[in-house]
């Protein structure tokens, strides 16, 4: 590298938060090894019904190759017959060579531009409402899937509609930009800060690997579910703005009102993992962020119940912190006869250890 280019890849390195300089100078187009466990080759899919799929990508200043290697992936290791659409959601100030470049080069990409910044989950929710394919699968712009990822992943959502899946999230390195395989499948949970936190698999959904297990929150960035069962949730809770606690809002809405969340290992995709979405994922009391602070406070207020009181014992500045009106989201909760936070405590997420919610299930096992 010359002195020019360390100049030019420290500022897009500040810019991006990942190596933006070596994307530019890899293969847009570039073959990942198969990921998956040797027997998901064996197992059949019924993804060859009449269903469609649309891709909904919401993306903030983001580095045009990545971008540009995201749809890529998505295009190349998608069958057309299943990928309807990409709906590309520009969220403030967005590049317009870029818009048009993308508009010439793809026409299966619908591009929003959103000429004032609306915030992730709000971009989101626009980008999955010019949604029309069967199923959504909501993704960033930095994030690359493998051989074979689509048809395991809707294969549940197929059989019951009231199910989301997510895919194994491996990372792909900030700074070389290779693919790093998780070693192992775990279960995300959540303690009463909020805190994400990861448990190993309970010894049934670790004998019945490589198949779906239940999980009792989702990872939040990739994630696939039934359009029209989307929209009957109601989307994500629109007092929640800019980004940070979605990801649970959405799980504890999807399980207390009669859904299922299963990670599914034969899908796997790669994200590179950026400082602004791992700030997201906080818990709120070490989160700068004022707004994702109030965010959690929704979540909280709306569907924890009693249990509220453990996360203000661990939270005593958010218990006063001023958000909008709660009651939309609570009528929606009522609306839909949604079971209470002490089912969801006993029966998807049981063992409580020093205030932590583990991942544990008792009926909801896959068999």
């Amino acid at each position: 590298m010359t002195e020019t280019d360390l100049v030019d890849a420290e500022l897009q390195n500040e810019k991006y938060q990942y190596n933006a300089w070596l994307s530019e100078r890899i293969p847009l187009k570039r073959a990942l090894e198969d990921y998956r466990d040797p027997q998901c080759l064996n197992f059949n899919y019924s993804s060859e019904k009449k269903v469609t799929v649309s891709i909904v990508i919401a993306i903030q200043q983001e580095h045009p190759h990545t971008l540009l290697r995201t749809i890529y992936s998505v295009i190349t290791q998608t069958s057309p017959h299943l990928l309807k659409e990409i709906v590309l959601v520009h969220d403030g100030h967005p590049d317009i060579d870029l818009i048009r470049h993308i508009h010439h080069k793809f026409p299966i990409v619908i591009q929003l531009d959103m000429e004032s910044l609306m915030g992730i989950i709000q971009a989101r929710l626009t980008g999955a409402s010019i949604a029309t394919g069967d199923i959504l699968v909501f993704f960033n712009g930095h994030m690359e899937v493998t051989r074979g990822w689509l048809p395991p992943l809707i294969e549940p959502i197929l059989l019951n509609n009231q199910t989301v899946t997510e895919p194994i999230v491996d990372a792909i390195s900030r700074e070389s930009f290779a693919y790093q395989k998780l070693v192992e499948p775990v279960q995300m949970a959540f303690d009463w800060q909020l805190n994400h936190i990861f448990l190993p698999l309970d010894q049934h959904s670790w004998n019945s690997l490589p198949k779906p297990y239940p999980s009792s929150q989702l990872e939040g960035r990739v994630f696939a579910i039934d359009r029209k069962w989307f929209w009957h949730l109601g989307g994500w809770d629109e007092g929640l703005r800019d980004y940070g606690g979605d990801a649970l809002e959405l799980s504890l809405k999807v399980w207390q009102c009669g859904g299922l969340i299963l990670a599914v290992p034969c899908s796997r995709v790669g994200i590179i993992y950026i400082r602004d979405e791992l700030e997201a994922q906080m818990a709120p009391n070490r989160n700068p962020s004022l707004q994702v602070q109030k965010n959690f406070k929704r979540v909280v207020d709306v569907w924890l119940d009693e249990y509220k009181l453990h996360f203000y014992r661990y939270n005593p500045k958010l218990r006063n912190l001023t958000s909008e009106s709660l009651d939309k989201a609570r009528d929606l909760r009522r609306r839909l006869n949604c079971k209470s936070f002490g089912w969801y405590r006993s029966q998807v997420a049981p063992q409580i250890r020093n205030h932590i919610l583990h991942a544990g299930l008792t009926n909801y096992a896959i068999d």
